[in-house]
């Protein structure tokens, strides 16, 4: 594992645990366990397409700007869409929780 993959790795938790816990969104259907296999695939799904990007834009330029952090946000702006997909791969849906009018 590369230096420049500790950047994207912090991140992917930070804002996965700000994307299921700030933005009231409920996992339907699913025990434990195969919640936490949803989480492992979104992880890998989330280094996969960093590496792809990385490899992709990072080998146009060699900044260090250009080269991780354009990847990092471009991934980190596809997060919602690598969840949807990650937990729809085991049979889960996520769901916006409706919250009550005041």
């Amino acid at each position: 594992m590369n230096i420049e993959m500790l950047i994207p790795v912090s991140l992917f938790f930070i804002f996965t645990a700000l994307y299921f816990g700030a933005l009231s969104v409920d996992v339907v259907g699913g025990t434990g366990p195969r919640q936490i296999l949803s989480l492992l695939l979104l992880f890998v799904l989330y280094g996969a397409l960093w590496f792809g990007l990385h490899k992709v834009i990072g080998g146009a330029s060699s900044g260090f700007i250009i080269a991780v952090l354009i990847p990092t946000v471009l991934t980190l702006l596809a997060l919602p869409l690598l969840a949807r997909g990650a937990f729809m791969a085991l049979g889960m849906r996520i769901q916006r929780h409706q919250s009550p009018a005041h």
